[in-house]
């Protein structure tokens, strides 16, 4: 007896079933492909590589960090909490609602408070997540009913209010973050409103069931295009491309990896000694020689390095688009070609088949190691310039990199390498 009345309350509530489920089965599976989950040290990596709510990123283009944010969360303690509180609710008032705007007020409660969490804190490095902002959105279902059936709501308002006060009075002296909570118990509570309203004038109800989801979304629209900040973007690429050059040996000495420096040594050696060869074979024949890391560092530097320089390229272009005046788009020029050529270099390097990619750009670029010199030379000659023109180059670079948003450094520094964009060596 017992066994089908849960059932039957499963089928009643098939969206708070949903979004109990899925919230556990992607604190599970975060938990199981990721062991940053349970590192305290790579903790705040990890939420920021999967989706938490980063005002920086989110404003500057990450938009979807406002919906991924909700279901992700710091603890046990944290999803055990936020899901029992989905529960209570949710078997009560999603019947009195039905699923459908049930699911409507959550999402769009979760993306509210996200949003007003990411405005309050914008321009600091603040890590954000939890379904918390989504469920006192719930909260405002519960108190519009409750309002509206005092003699026969299965859920006091007093139970309610004092619930709110413990909640946002733990948020005042704990780092939870109340600005989440209080937009999306506004916007639970503003969609349900007019919920009620739509239901008590059937006349115009279809207006108010559409007002009841558009405007919320305008609203979480228009909040985030005000906010929306594209040169922030352009800061963090400069933050990452940064981060990038030091890793290839063009930056900070320190953080060039482990065996890079060998590897690329050996390259320009036999660059250098075969410069003049119009026959590419024996080129790639000799990069083979460069090869003699132990298996650790030769797993990390083959995989590592080529992606660091793909990366580079990938950046470079974005770049591009912004500061494109003469001197710099020719250092930008001189910078892709640089990358790719050792792109190409370090894959050849590692791979079985003693060959560079086949793409247009290297058929056409002529001798291969003559093409790898020479981008090095360009690179050089900017980074050390000797006449007026290239003078201004370096100036330009400098201008560029010499600018860079602190907040984006450290938003930068902060990011990891995430399952969905790279592999991981521990």
């Amino acid at each position: 007896m017992q066994f089908s009345r849960f059932i039957h309350m499963l089928r009643a509530t098939p969206a708070t079933t949903f979004f109990v489920l899925t919230n556990i089965a992607v604190y599970l599976s975060l938990g199981l492909l990721d062991t940053r989950a349970f590192t305290d040290l790579a903790h705040d990596s990890f939420l920021i590589d999967w989706g938490a709510n980063v005002p920086t990123l989110v404003f500057a283009g990450e938009y979807w960090r406002l919906f991924t944010s909700m279901f992700l969360h710091v603890s046990f303690l944290h999803i055990g909490m936020n899901m029992l509180g989905l529960w209570a609710l949710g078997r009560i008032l999603e019947p009195k609602v039905g699923a459908t705007y049930f699911t409507a007020i959550y999402i769009l409660s979760g993306l509210t408070g996200s949003l007003l969490s990411a405005i309050a804190r914008n321009g600091h490095l603040f890590i954000s997540c939890g379904a918390s902002g989504a469920i006192l959105g719930i909260f405002g279902v519960g108190i519009v009913y409750a309002v509206k059936n005092k003699s026969r709501s299965e859920i006091p308002l007093s139970s309610l209010v004092i619930s709110l006060v413990l909640t946002f009075g733990a948020g005042a002296i704990s780092n939870v973050d109340n600005a989440a909570h209080l937009g999306g118990l506004v916007m639970g509570t503003f969609m349900t409103f007019i919920l009620v309203i739509a239901y008590r004038y059937q006349a115009t109800k279809q207006a108010f069931v559409a007002a009841f989801f558009l405007l919320p979304a305008v609203c979480i629209a228009a909040g985030y295009g005000h906010y929306y900040d594209a040169k922030m973007k352009n800061q963090l690429n400069l933050a990452k491309l940064s981060t990038v050059l030091g890793s290839i040996g063009l930056g900070n000495p320190s953080a060039v990896y482990s065996g890079f420096p060998a590897v690329n040594n050996c390259i320009d050696a036999a660059a250098n000694e075969l410069y003049k060869q119009a026959d590419n074979a024996p080129f790639l024949l000799r990069l083979k020689t460069c090869n003699t890391q132990t298996a650790n560092e030769k797993d990390f530097i083959a995989t590592a390095a080529p992606r660091q320089f793909a990366k580079c390229q990938v950046l470079v272009t974005d770049l591009t688009k912004t500061y494109n005046k003469p001197e710099q788009e020719q250092f930008w020029s001189a910078l892709h070609q640089y990358c790719q050529t050792r792109e190409d270099a370090f894959s050849s390097v590692f791979t079985q088949a003693a060959a560079l990619k086949t793409n247009e750009a290297v058929i056409k670029a002529g001798p291969l190691a003559k093409t790898y010199v020479d981008s090095s030379v360009e690179l050089n000659k900017i980074a050390q310039p000797s006449t007026p023109e290239l003078e201004q180059m370096h100036k330009a670079f400098v201008a560029i990199f010499s600018k860079i948003n602190p907040l984006a450094v450290i938003v930068e520094g902060e990011l990891g390498c995430p399952y969905t964009t790279c592999s991981r060596f521990n």
